[in-house]
């Protein structure tokens, strides 16, 4: 992995369903966003989105908001593979072991 600036822990995402829909369900990814992936503080949602901004300089992805990041760039800078994710989800829906495949409320 490239050697980012910002240094932060990556915390574990809390709900790849959650994960998933955000990546693409929006273009850039807002700090409400990160800690709904993450769980995590206002303070860690903020550096995480600026090591994602990182990226999109590097790559020179355009910002619409600056407050936000690109959902690809923070991804990528998250080391957080999305068609690994959605192997994963599949895997634990076809073995019934998610909520949503055991028919709990979610």
């Amino acid at each position: 992995m490239e050697d980012y600036k910002v240094r932060v822990q990556i915390p574990q995402v809390v709900d790849l369903r959650t994960a998933i829909r955000l990546f693409y369900e929006k273009n850039e990814l807002s700090p409400k966003d990160v800690r709904e992936i993450f769980g995590c503080s206002a303070p860690t949602a903020a550096k995480l989105i600026r090591r994602g901004q990182e990226e999109m300089d590097r790559t020179k992805t355009p910002y619409w908001n600056r407050q936000n990041v690109n959902s690809e760039c923070a991804f990528r800078s998250w080391g957080l593979d999305i068609e690994r994710m959605e192997r994963a989800l599949t895997r634990l829906r076809k073995l019934r072991l998610t909520e949503e495949a055991s028919g709990g409320n979610c």
